[in-house]
């Protein structure tokens, strides 16, 4: 999982920001002021520049009115509710809560795989300090840390709704 994965993922992922943006006929401005992010930062994700960390995303999906993201050979899979989270709920998401129940779902998966750290680390390339800090939500991973995590946990897709995630 190299160069290409991230290229890969971060292609993916610029091409389905931009496509949903556009047929909500939402402008790159409407879109962050919508998320509660610069706009720069959309521009910068529909251009696959940059990997966005679990928040930033977080909030740019909600914004776009997705309530299902699946993996898919490394790449996201969208899927959209008709009605979007209003702005208040999306700028209220609580950004230490989302950080722990991506750890907590991460570590709940590894235990029920009955996988140690060090099993995890040795499947994903990650440091095992690392890790230790995503599941103890200590850190806000990137988009690409999550999918390569969530593919050798084996999680196939993961519910975004506002309050909370749920995997499948």
């Amino acid at each position: 999982m190299g160069q290409a994965y991230l290229k890969n993922y971060l292609s993916s992922f610029a091409g389905d920001v931009r496509r949903i943006r556009k047929f909500y006929g939402f402008s790159r401005e409407e879109l962050a002021e919508r998320a509660g992010i610069h706009p720069n930062t959309v521009a910068v994700a529909e251009r696959g520049e940059r990997d966005l960390n679990t928040i930033t995303q977080t909030r740019l999906f909600a914004a776009l009115g997705c309530r299902e993201v699946r993996l898919c050979d490394g790449c996201l899979d969208l899927s959209f509710a008709e009605q979007f989270c209003c702005r208040a709920d999306i700028l209220a998401l609580d950004e230490p809560y989302i950080i722990r129940c991506i750890g907590e779902m991460v570590r709940r998966k590894r235990l029920a795989l009955d996988l140690t750290l060090e099993d995890l680390a040795s499947l994903t390339g990650f440091h095992l300090n690392s890790l230790w800090n995503c599941e103890n939500g200590l850190v806000i991973p990137k988009g690409n840390t999550l999918v390569r995590l969530y593919q050798a946990l084996g999680i196939r897709g993961v519910e975004a709704e506002c309050g909370g995630l749920n995997i499948n």
